[in-house]
This record gives structure tokens, C-alpha cells and sequence, in this order.
């Protein structure tokens, strides 16, 4: 199965929406008349109903939901949008300071990070560095959060050679299917070509030239393209919303990572999966003093 054919994830509820009466016509409309951007916008919202029922409920494939609406891939704005029809109430990126500034105290304190060497990035941070440079402060946090969220049980997996084997997923597997760095664009693409080598179902993940302190460029793999993006939180924002607006399961290796995401930051619960590492560590969070 090529990775565009991704299945849709049987983890997430289905939710339920009742398309607009006139909605074929909208459709018509939005795909065949010469519109403005404005008023491009104006009809896609106008029979998001229609479209998020057949993305959500219809369509059972990442290639299917293209084949109806390529318009996703022209713009991530359209995910924007839709992503905020289905989930009116989640918690937007411009709240997320407080949050991860509690997130981050929480970790400078955890005797679980004490044996990492890893953990000396956060020795370096302080609190007055959020305000300094978010993306940066954001992503250092999150990525020494796999230590406290990694990843547990046994997986099948293919060896280089192609061989199944059974092994454990470790915390640079998780790291790594959130967030790959590579020096240039030409590492990028042969990570991608790895992936591909070895079979991998490829869900959207971030990838970046740079390191952690100095992330030069930031791009989303989706659907076979690296999608630029301004920044790292503007490329998580939307890396996110793409597995829950295309009802794409998680990557194995990072699962209970993404679950903490859409708990605690997102503040959504649409995985039926439960994870004790998670639950622990929200119950933790909201004992934490200010």
C-alpha cells in the first residue's frame, strides 16, 4: 500500500454532519466558476457540511479525499478552516504559552530526566526565553518530552534488508516521526526516500533544516509534498490538524506523544486509545502550582 493510500484511522469517532440541501450546487459553484479568493472562501464555507461528510464519513483513504477535494493542497488555510468547524471549542495555537511554559517547568523538575544527557537542554532554558523565540523554546520542550512519553510495547518492523523483526520502538523513534532535522533540503527529501524504501506508512510529519537551537526552514510531508511553513508552531498547528481533519492514525512510534498534544494543548480527546503515560502526566500538570 503506497502511503497516500493510508487507511483512515478506525481510532477516532466519527462525527456526525448533515449536509447543506443545496450543497451539490455549492460544490459546482466552488469548483467551475472564476471566484476570488474571497469569494472562493466565502463558498467553501458554505458547504463545509457537505464536504466534511464525505471526507469524515465516505471517503476511506488520504487518496480518496484528494481525489474529491484537491483544494487542500493548495492552500493549508482550507484545513484551517475546516478543522475549526469540526472542533469549534479546541484551544488555538495563541493560547499555547502559558501551557507550555507550565509544560516546561514540569519537565525541569522531573527526576525521570535526570539519567538523559539530553536533558541538560532544558538546564539552558528559562522561562524569559519564551518571549524571546516561541518556535524554539517550543520545539526544545516538546522534543525532550519523548523522554517522558515514549514509546512502550513490542512492534513489528522491517530491518534495513526487509526482514520482519520484533523490537521496541525507541525514544528517537518518536522523535524522529514528530520531527527529522537534516543539514540541507537534498537530507530531507533522501529521509523521505528511506521511509518510502522501507515500506513505511507516512503520515504528516515535520521536517526542518537546522538544528534545535537555529531551525532555518520548516516544511509538513503530506501526501508526497514538503509544504513550507513560517515557523515550527505554525507547522505543528497544522501537522495536527491534518491527521484529525483526515482521520489519519497517528505514527506508531510517537502515538502517545500526539495523544498528549490533542489532550492537553489542543484540548480535544478524539482517541478511543487510552494511555496511562498520558493520563499520569495530564493529572501531574494539573496539580502543578502556578
Amino acid at each position: 500500500m503506497l502511503e497516500n493510500e493510508s487507511p483512515t484511522a478506525s481510532k477516532k469517532a466519527k462525527i456526525t454532519f448533515v449536509p447543506e440541501e443545496n450543497g451539490e450546487d455549492l460544490v459546482q459553484v466552488l469548483k467551475y466558476d472564476k471566484l476570488s479568493a474571497e469569494e472562493f472562501e466565502t463558498k467553501w464555507i458554505s458547504c463545509a457540511n457537505y464536504r466534511l461528510n464525505q471526507v469524515l464519513n465516505e471517503c476511506s483513504s488520504l487518496r480518496e479525499i484528494l481525489k474529491k477535494w484537491p483544494e487542500y493542497k493548495s492552500h493549508y488555510k482550507l484545513i484551517d478552516i475546516d478543522f475549526s468547524i469540526m472542533h469549534k471549542s479546541h484551544n488555538k495555537m495563541l493560547n499555547w504559552d502559558q501551557k507550555i511554559l507550565k509544560l516546561f517547568n514540569f519537565l525541569k523538575k522531573s527526576k525521570q530526566l535526570k539519567c538523559h544527557g539530553e536533558s541538560k537542554m532544558l538546564e539552558t532554558l528559562q522561562d524569559e526565553d519564551l518571549e524571546k523565540d516561541r518556535g524554539t523554546f517550543a520545539v526544545k520542550t516538546l522534543w525532550i518530552l519523548h523522554y517522558v512519553l515514549f514509546p512502550t510495547g513490542r512492534q513489528v518492523r522491517k530491518t534495513i534488508l526487509g526482514k520482519k523483526e520484533i523490537s521496541r520502538y525507541s525514544i528517537k523513534d518518536s522523535q524522529k516521526t514528530f520531527l527529522f532535522l537534516g543539514k540541507t533540503l537534498q537530507e530531507l527529501h533522501d529521509h523521505i526516500d528511506f521511509l518510502l524504501k522501507m515500506k513505511e506508512h507516512i503520515q504528516p510529519f515535520i521536517l526542518g533544516i537546522g538544528s534545535l537551537d537555529d531551525i532555518h526552514e520548516i516544511f509538513v510531508y503530506f501526501d508526497g509534498d514538503l509544504i513550507r511553513f513560517p515557523n515550527f508552531l505554525r507547522s505543528l498547528d497544522i501537522c495536527f490538524k491534518m491527521f484529525h481533519l483526515f482521520n489519519l492514525q497517528y505514527p506508531t512510534a510517537s502515538e502517545t506523544f500526539w495523544i498528549f498534544l490533542e489532550n492537553y494543548f489542543f484540548e480535544i480527546s478524539s482517541c478511543s486509545k487510552k494511555k496511562s503515560k498520558v493520563s499520569i502526566l495530564l493529572d501531574d500538570l494539573e496539580k502543578q502550582t502556578e
